[in-house]
């Protein structure tokens, strides 16, 4: 196996980024690994949809977890096969578009981490926990009721509390994308309020002990016609 170095930490296994340097005999050559959790929250959207788009470059892995056991079996798999060189590019070569390394290092250096929830989905309660458990990767033991809700996302940047699946990045904050918010504000007002206030105080919560915000709410609502106006 060629000598190798991996150029960044390995943060969160499930939604992180890596470049890795190859020596190729003097030349230096480089390639990146990645997750499905964390290319969706970056690059293109596909014309009229939230849907994420990406074009396969050649220097991306996608794997479903990153390790340093991972990259390495990943490198020698390659090599062996002699498709080693031609997954990687020059060190230092740059194209005029950014690429999905770079989107995905922007993203990183942004201290950003987005999680799309889908609004529509939601009809009562019981569809609010089923879906907010499914996108954040709740614990089994997710109480179902906000108290629960606020406990597990207080711990967004600590993984090693186990409460959700997905993490804020170090020092960074999770934004939750909140599609279909008009149906769903009109839908189920007590619920929309309800998330709306608790991500509230799950940051208050934390700055009352000193420690930094750590979750973010995106979405657009359009304006409630005022009382009496016919919309015209």
């Amino acid at each position: 196996m060629l000598p190798y170095t991996i150029d960044d930490a390995i943060g969160e296994p499930l939604n992180h980024s890596v470049e890795v340097t190859i020596d190729f005999g003097g030349r230096k050559r480089w390639l990146f690994f990645t997750t499905p959790q964390l290319l969706a929250s970056v690059g293109d959207q596909v014309e009229g949809t939230r849907v994420r788009m990406h074009l396969g470059e050649m220097h991306m892995v996608v794997v479903s977890e990153l390790s340093s056991v991972v990259i390495d079996a990943v490198l020698r798999q390659l090599h062996v096969s002699g498709e080693l060189e031609g997954r990687t590019v020059p060190l230092g070569s740059q194209s005029a578009e950014p690429t999905t390394a770079e989107l995905i290092r922007s993203s990183a250096e942004g201290k950003m981490a987005v999680v799309r929830i889908d609004c529509d989905r939601i009809i009562d309660w019981e569809s609010f926990h089923d879906v907010f458990a499914e996108a954040l990767g709740f614990p089994g033991f997710y109480g179902r009721n906000m108290n629960a809700w606020i406990d597990c996302l207080t711990s967004l940047d600590d993984p090693a509390d186990g409460m959700t699946a997905v993490h804020a990045p170090p020092g960074g904050v999770l934004v939750l994308e909140l599609a279909g918010m008009d149906g769903f504000a009109r839908r189920c007002p007590e619920q929309y309020e309800a998330v709306v206030e608790c991500a509230a105080f799950v940051n208050w919560r934390r700055l009352q002990v000193g420690e930094r915000e750590v979750l973010a709410l995106a979405f657009y609502k359009r304006a409630e016609p005022a009382a009496g106006s016919d919309g015209g």
